[in-house]
């Protein structure tokens, strides 16, 4: 389903499979007003933290339907939903459903389904400790099965492993 999307979404705004392709402009304040333009009703947002893309993104979307994606505790009851258009599911996204180790980072924002290894550690000393923990994982096509997603679905994704 998500390829489908995707490509369907590639079609329509006749971008190929090639990086290059997508040419945006610099300027982050005119990404988004790009991105309000394309008018986007359903947003996904895979490792959403804290909130942080929801609270950017909800001024320019403030009709579109978010939903949230953070597998780590701490982060995720700091997600504060102001609206039925909102939800956040406590799961980290995969390519099964189950459970699994997750390696909760000092630095939540470098946590992932793999183990850090040493080149991250040594490069990033602050982010290095971590402690494993066991996640729900979902695809989301499992998640999405019985909720409808209305028509131009942007899908953020910022994940480690």
């Amino acid at each position: 389903m998500i390829k489908t999307i995707i490509n369907r979404i590639r079609k329509e705004f006749n971008v190929g499979n090639n990086n290059d392709d997508l040419k945006l402009v610099p300027d982050f304040k005119d990404r988004l007003n790009w991105l309000k333009k394309i008018g986007f009703n359903s947003i996904i947002d895979v490792g959403a933290h804290r909130g942080e893309f929801l609270n950017e993104m909800k001024p320019f979307f403030p009709e579109a339907e978010f939903f949230l994606f953070e597998p780590i505790e701490e982060c995720f009851n700091a997600i504060t939903i102001s609206d039925s258009r909102t939800r956040k599911f406590k799961l980290a996204v995969s390519d099964y459903v189950g459970e699994t180790s997750f390696y909760v980072s000092s630095k939540t924002q470098c946590s992932s389904l793999l183990k850090m290894g040493e080149i991250h550690k040594n490069a990033y000393p602050t982010s290095s400790g971590e402690i494993e923990t066991i996640v729900e994982v979902s695809t989301l096509d499992e998640t999405f099965a019985n909720i409808p997603l209305e028509e131009k679905i942007l899908l953020k994704i910022d994940t480690q492993g």
